[in-house]
Parts: structure tokens; C-alpha cells; sequence
């Protein structure tokens, strides 16, 4: 949205008033001089040329306008708009000067009326392709993303080549889930203007959403070479180093990010949010959540201001690596939650009136797969007679979400990634109970949890723990997964204990028969499966893993890699200190598979090993699904227990670990004695049903929402 100065040039005093020649000489003179500095970036004397144009001729519009618009380059926008209006005043027939005050009243956040200033832009002028841009762009950021479209499809057929245009329909394809078109309008638009900064960053933040951080690294530190005072590039430069675990360097940009914007004090919090996926010992995991609480006390005591409506850009969520630490993260959760929850508002909808109850499923871009596999049936046969069904999706991936669920009497809402509208747009859905699918997994769902959405929220299954957030009212959970009624004392929510299990699994289709030699694994010897997140491995499993493979010569570990080379690193550094360079000889990496492939392999490998951390849930479901023995050793926490609360459906003791000696000696046993594994292949299998597709699930979930709502009677 740039200045427009350009358009100006040669039209001498068109802008100004009617006054007698000589004037207007002097004063189409000194408007040539001021739009030339003005053009070449010098403000200081544009500025000082406009005000002496106006203190002789108050009823100048183009110095009043362009005065205005140097206001806005400052970020002074309330000078701004006060300019422009001016100048409107004035010359109201110019579509550049309500193209401009379009750009001011967006940058406010008055999108309406920047809708409607763009709107008189196109009237004025149909062939304006800037206008129609940014018409374009206020309509995505609305999240009419047809409109909008249509908008920068004009623009482009009026100026093919318009940067923005094409910067703007990239963003338009990733809303919609396209990210490959996204890429390459992006790349399209950087052929016109190579060095176009809020292009790179576009670019960047599409890497970032596709987990290319080593791409997106390489274009934000492009970005900062061209503008190296863009505080936002610094910021996502930080979070990218985040994601490759390189916290020196994300702490050195979020520091530099904070310099840059000082009015934003929650960016002097960021490092907060830093946690790292391995840790040395399980003193360091401890000695870290200390210092992390210390901090957060700190941080309480004169505690940051948040503006709600740009809680996406200047908040933080808490690590979801906390969750893998084996230990209550309650008190954590609510220290980061109060960081945040005064600003946002706080008045609940009221229910409504009506004979059905109006359930709303919530679950943003990047997590629809494990939502759609564990509530998508859940959805569909939810008694008709008693409620409507709501899917509130992220609108890049609402048409994959319906049509995951097709045939379902679901009725799909897409919101924005824009905090006001999505609040809006779900609001508008006027459900009586939201369940949240996660709350922290990114920072549209987490924020998005602070919100008074509906007269109830709950979130469960897809949550490894309290969110710590008093807006979510209910945690639903499984007396399978908790350790009883002690349990409550690790949630913020009201703890709802299910009689079985909180999701409707399909159980998955046999893959074809496997062989080892097609991943290059040994065709001897047992195979010990890690299916797991690297996350996963604390600190107090080596010592476990170790005793395994040194008691079982024949056992191999076979591990997945991941997307992020550096964690692999660190991890393979511990191993080499905790389990020694021999038994480091018998782990075998793979890179992660597609998943036709991640289930051939679990056909080929004899036993899988679960995390006593962050035990197995969905490739737990997984390994038992085929008949794959699971050796587990539950802890208090719910996130350590859900292999035990699978075993105990199925009325299997045999693989449950009471103490950490038990566990190596039933791994050790699963390997070295075949006719014992087999046995519990079998029993397995045999029993495995009872863990899939059953509608007693469907039938919990009734019951529970008509409580809540005869309970409100």
C-alpha cells in the first residue's frame, strides 16, 4: 500500500486551490519539489514544503494529503487520518486519496471502513488495480476469501505483474490449504519486486506452516538483511530458530525484536517459551522447570500488557515439550495463562433457547488429522434428535475436513486467522458447548481458548494435559487413563472421568506383508520399536534402554528421526554418554515414514517400546491394532497411562511394568522367548476390538452434554 506519490508527478497543481496565477506558480512549484523529496524518501523536507504550501494556501489537498501520508509512514496514524480526511474534504472526487485513507483506517483496524474507502477507490476509478489490491486484501482479512480473490484477480488483470496482488491471492491460496500455489504466487511476485520484504516474509511464514524451517530461516534472514529494523522479521526469525532448537540465536533475535518495539512488553517474555526437546539428565529437566517457574513469578509480579486483538502476533504459548517432562504441569499452565487472561473479555453467550443442543467441535490447521481419526465419528453420530453438529475449522482446512467426514449432517464453519473475526465468526456459530480438539499446539488454538466462545468449553483426548486456562470449564478424561479421583488435583478444569474411551477409532486396515530388507534392517535379532516423537525420550529412559540392550545382545533400538536434524544430534551426543558407543551401534535411525509405510514397518518389528514419560496413545492403538506387543510402565499422570488404560479394556496385566526393573525384564523376555511373544500377539489381536469403533463412546458424550445442560436448567 504504497504512498501513490508517483501518480502526482507532472500533474503540478491539480491538488490545489483556485487562486490567482502567480500563487498558483509559486505553489505548484514548491508541491513539484515536495512530491520529489517525498518520492526519494526524504521526509523531513516534504514535510517542511507541505506546511509551508498550507500556511499559504490552507485549501491545498495534495500537501494536505501527502503531509498526511508522511504521518502515516511514521506510524503516527491518528495525524494521519486527520490529514487525509482533509484532504478528502476538499478533493473527495480522487480515488487516490481514499485508496490512501483505506491504507490508514487498515492499519488501525477500522476494516470496515477501510472497506468501504477502498470500495469508493474502484468506483471512482475501475481501472485502479491498486485499490482493487488492497480492496482485495481487506476482504481476506475479513475472511471472504472468494471476494477476495476476485478483488486481486482483477487487480492482476489489470497489471499482471502487480506485487501485491500477487503477494496478496498467495496468501488467499494458503487460507484455502493450497500451500504449493501459495509458494508459488509468492515466488511469482518476487520475480517483480526481488527485494519486496513483506513478500520474503510471506514466503517465510508458508515455509514455517509446512515445517520447512531451514527454508523459511534462509528467507527471514534475507528479510532482516533488506530491513534490518522489521522488529516482526526479527520475531519470526527467533521462532524459526526455535523449531531447529537453536535457542541462543532465538533468544538474540526475540531481544532485538523487543528493542525495536518497546510499546510491545510481551515480547521481552519470549524466551519463556523456549524449551529444549533434549535434555542431558533428568537433574537439567527439573533445574529448567525451577528457573521456568522463577521466571513466570517474576514476570507476575508487573506483568505485561496485552492487546487481545493481537494476541496471534505478540503472545507466546507455553511449550508443549512441558508435557513430556513426566510431571503435573498444572501450576506451569496457570502461571502462563495469567500472564494473558485478564485482557481478553470475560462475558460468556448465554444458551439458547432451543430443543437441540448446538455442539461445536474447535480445531485449527496442521491438527485436523487426529481430530477428524478420533472425533470425526463422534460427529457424525451424535443423536440428530438432540443435536446439531458444528465443525468450527480453520478455513484453510475446512474443505478437507468435510470432505474427511462426508455424509455427515455436519454443518462446517471456517474461521480466519485473525483473532477479532474468528472470535466473530464462532460467536455468530452460537453453539451452547465448544470442545476444543487442543489448546497450545500453536498460537491460534491456545488464544483462541481464552476466548468466552460459548456458554460451556471442554477439551480432552486431544490435550496431554490441563491447559491451565479458567475458560475451558471441563477436561474430559477416562477413569482408564487417571489414577482416580486424586486425579483432579492436575487439572484447572472441572475433571470429567469417562467409564471408556474419550475417541471412536477406526481401526486400521492390515497393511501388505513386509519385509525387513526393505528398510536395510537386520534380518536377525530382535526389533525394539520407538514410534514416538523425539520428545519423548527423557532423560530417565536411558537407563532402561540401556539395561535392554545390554541384556539382550540380539536387540536392536530402531528410532525415527523426525523433521529437525539438530534434535537428532543431541539426542545421539546423550546416547553416546548414557548408553555408551557399543550399545549406540544397535540404534537404528530411519527418516519418518508416510504412513502406508509407518504400518508395514510395525508389521516387521517384534516389540514396541512405550515412553514411561508420554506414553503411547494413537501409535500405541496403532501397535495393538496389528497384534503388536507394547511393554509399558504407567506413572500418576494421565499422559503416562494411556497403554495402561488400553490394557486394562483389553484385561491385559502380562505387558504392564510396575517397576522399571519389570519393564527390561518383560522387554528382555519379548525378545529373547518367541513362543511368549507370539502368545501375546495373539491375545492381543483376539481382544484388540473392543479399542475401535465403538459407539459406547458416542453414547458418553450424550450423556455428558445433556448433563451440562440440565444441569444449567
Amino acid at each position: 500500500m504504497g504512498s501513490n506519490v508517483h501518480e502526482l508527478a507532472g500533474q503540478r497543481n491539480r491538488d490545489g486551490p483556485s487562486s490567482a496565477s502567480g500563487v498558483i506558480q509559486v505553489t505548484g512549484d514548491a508541491y513539484q519539489r515536495a512530491l520529489a523529496a517525498h518520492r526519494v524518501g526524504d521526509l523531513e523536507t516534504a514535510e517542511a514544503i507541505y506546511r509551508e504550501i498550507l500556511a499559504s494556501s490552507p485549501n491545498h489537498a495534495g500537501a494536505a494529503h501527502f503531509l498526511g501520508m508522511i504521518h502515516l509512514a511514521r506510524g503516527q496514524h491518528e495525524e494521519a487520518l486527520g490529514w487525509i480526511e482533509r484532504s478528502l474534504r476538499l478533493r473527495g472526487d480522487k480515488a487516490v486519496y481514499w485508496n490512501n485513507y483505506g491504507a490508514v483506517l487498515k492499519k488501525m483496524g477500522r476494516l470496515a471502513e477501510a472497506h468501504s474507502a477502498f470500495s469508493k477507490a474502484v468506483m471512482l476509478r475501475a481501472d485502479y488495480p491498486d485499490a482493487w489490491s488492497n480492496l482485495g486484501l481487506v476482504y481476506l482479512e475479513q475472511g471472504q476469501l472468494d471476494e477476495a480473490e476476485r478483488c486481486l484477480r482483477y487487480a492482476l488483470r489489470l497489471q499482471p505483474r502487480h506485487a501485491d496482488a500477487l503477494r496478496h491471492l498467495a496468501r488467499v491460496a494458503q487460507a484455502k490449504g493450497d500451500a504449493a500455489e501459495a509458494v508459488r504466487l509468492c515466488r511469482e511476485s518476487l520475480a517483480v519486486a526481488p527485494e519486496q520484504a513483506e513478500t520474503l516474509m510471506q514466503l517465510g511464514e508458508i515455509y514455517c506452516s509446512a515445517k520447512r524451517f531451514q527454508e523459511a530461516g534462509e528467507i527471514f534472514r534475507r528479510v532482516v538483511a533488506v530491513r534490518p529494523q522489521w522488529a516482526e522479521a526479527r520475531l519470526n526469525l527467533g521462532l524459526v530458530y526455535t523449531d531447529l532448537e537453536e535457542f541462543e540465536a532465538a533468544r538474540e533475535q526475540f531481544k532485538i525484536a523487543a528493542a525495536l518495539r518497546p510499546g510491545k512488553t510481551t515480547w521481552q517474555l519470549r524466551e519463556l517459551s523456549l524449551c529444549p526437546v533434549v535434555f542431558d539428565s533428568a537433574e537439567a529437566v527439573l533445574q529448567f522447570r525451577a528457573e521456568l517457574e522463577r521466571r513466570l513469578d517474576e514476570a507476575l509480579v508487573d506483568p505485561p500488557r496485552l492487546d487481545w486483538r493481537q494476541a496471534f502476533r505478540d503472545g507466546f504459548v507455553p511449550s508443549f515439550h512441558l508435557y513430556h517432562h513426566g510431571v503435573c504441569n498444572r501450576a506451569l499452565r496457570e502461571k502462563f495463562a495469567r500472564l494473558f487472561s485478564k485482557f481478553f473479555p470475560q462475558e460468556r453467550p448465554q444458551p439458547a433457547r432451543r430443543t437441540k443442543l448446538r455442539v461445536g467441535f474447535l480445531v485449527t490447521e496442521g491438527h485436523q488429522g487426529g481430530f477428524v481419526r478420533g472425533l470425526g465419528q463422534v460427529m457424525a453420530k451424535l443423536d440428530r434428535q438432540c443435536f446439531e453438529v458444528v465443525g468450527l475449522v480453520s478455513a484453510g482446512i475446512r474443505a478437507a475436513c468435510q470432505k474427511m467426514a462426508a455424509g455427515a449432517d455436519i454443518t462446517w464453519v471456517g474461521f480466519p486467522h485473525e483473532i477479532q473475526h474468528a472470535f466473530r465468526t464462532i460467536r455468530q456459530a452460537e453453539c451452547d458447548i465448544i470442545f476444543h480438539w487442543q489448546s497450545g499446539t500453536d498460537i491460534v488454538n491456545y488464544f483462541l481458548a481464552f476466548l468466552p466462545l460459548a456458554p460451556w468449553q471442554c477439551i480432552g483426548f486431544g490435550q496431554h494435559g490441563t491447559t491451565g486456562i479458567a475458560t475451558i470449564d471441563y477436561f474430559i478424561s477416562s477413569r482408564l487413563f487417571e489414577r482416580g479421583e486424586s486425579a483432579r488435583e492436575d487439572y484447572t478444569e472441572q475433571l470429567v472421568q469417562f467409564r471408556g474411551l474419550t475417541t471412536w477409532q477406526p481401526r486400521p486396515q492390515p497393511p501388505p506383508e513386509g519385509s525387513r530388507r526393505r528398510w536395510g534392517l537386520p534380518e536377525k535379532g530382535t526389533l525394539y520399536f520407538c514410534p514416538h516423537r523425539l520428545n519423548k525420550f527423557h532423560p530417565g529412559f536411558d537407563p532402561l534402554l540401556r539395561e535392554i540392550l545390554a541384556e539382550h545382545s540380539g536387540g536392536y533400538l530402531l528410532v525415527l528421526e523426525g523433521s529437525r536434524p539438530a534434535t537428532v544430534q543431541r539426542l545421539q551426543a546423550r546416547w553416546a554418554k548414557t548408553l555408551g558407543e557399543a550399545l549406540c551401534r544397535r540404534i537404528i535411525w530411519l527418516p519418518s515414514q508416510p504412513v502406508p509405510e509407518y504400518y508395514r514397518l510395525l508389521r516387521v518389528v517384534d516389540v514396541v517400546l512405550d515412553s514411561p514419560a508420554y506414553s503411547s496413545s494413537l501409535t500405541g492403538l496403532d501397535a495393538l491394532a496389528l497384534g503388536v506387543p507394547v511393554v509399558t510402565l504407567p506413572g500418576p499422570l494421565m499422559v503416562q497411562r494411556y497403554m495402561h488404560g488400553f490394557y486394562t479394556l483389553l484385561g491385559i496385566s502380562e505387558l504392564m511394568a510396575r517397576l522399571p526393573h519389570d519393564y527390561v525384564a518383560l522387554a528382555v523376555r519379548l525378545g529373547n522367548d518367541p513362543d511368549f511373544r507370539q502368545a501375546m500377539g495373539e491375545k492381543i489381536r483376539e481382544r484388540a476390538g473392543v479399542l475401535f469403533e465403538d459407539d459406547r463412546v458416542v453414547r458418553e458424550y450424550e450423556e455428558f452434554f445433556i448433563q451440562l445442560r440440565e444441569q444449567a436448567l
